[in-house]
């Protein structure tokens, strides 16, 4: 009777480690995929990216104008190098809709602020498939006006920052060559010039573009 335990247990062990190591296999040949994946992946690629801001930051813009946002969006393209860790440069045009009142003569006006906005970023990709993967990422952006519609309240460009940094964090997923990404953006300065103004651009952005 002893004989077969110890005969069955025998078996046991051998069985138990023949799938360990298969299951090590499959797991090992399964990690060795995705990540060959990326080694697939051409060094330069170019992409188009299109994004809905969401403010997040809402002030008074300072003693004489009040600011209150309305909708905001951007779209642009981009160019990165590397694969599993890259680096990424954008150029995108943002539009930033803003419904400003004149709190001296109480009148309101719809103004349009037209602004270039060049992100680098660092990217890092954790594989999900073959061809997905999950993405963090971090940087610092330039923002500078270029367009600022006409008005009836006297708010002109010598009433707002031209110039602006900001900083960047973000997630996204890639499925393919479609790419998904939220991102907040922390602005470095307020928008007005006027000392005290607390208006800043902060945005999350939900964005959705294509690897081309």
């Amino acid at each position: 009777m002893k004989k077969w335990l110890w005969l069955l247990l025998c078996l046991y062990v051998i069985t138990y480690t023949r799938a360990e190591n298969k299951t090590d296999i499959s797991l090992s040949a399964k990690t060795h995929g995705n990540y060959s994946a990326f080694s697939q992946q051409r060094l330069v690629q170019f992409g188009i990216d299109f994004g809905f801001d969401v403010p997040l930051y809402q002030k008074t813009y300072g003693s004489q104008f009040k600011i209150n946002q309305s909708l905001n969006f951007e779209i642009g393209a981009f160019a990165r190098a590397g694969r599993q860790f890259y680096g990424q440069l954008g150029l995108y045009y943002f539009i930033n809709k803003l419904q400003v009142t004149n709190l001296n003569t109480q009148s309101d006006s719809p103004i349009e602020l037209g602004q270039l906005y060049v992100p680098a970023l660092f990217v890092y990709g954790l594989p999900w498939g073959k061809k997905n993967m999950f993405t963090v990422k971090a940087g610092i952006a330039y923002q500078g006006l270029v367009r600022l519609t006409d008005n009836k309240i006297d708010f002109t460009k010598n009433d707002i920052r031209c110039h602006n940094l900001n900083f960047m964090t973000g997630v996204g997923l890639e499925i393919s060559n479609i790419t998904f990404n939220i991102t907040y953006k922390k602005a470095c300065l307020p928008l007005g010039k006027e000392s005290g103004s607390r208006y800043y651009q902060d945005m999350l952005c939900f964005s959705i573009g294509i690897v081309i």
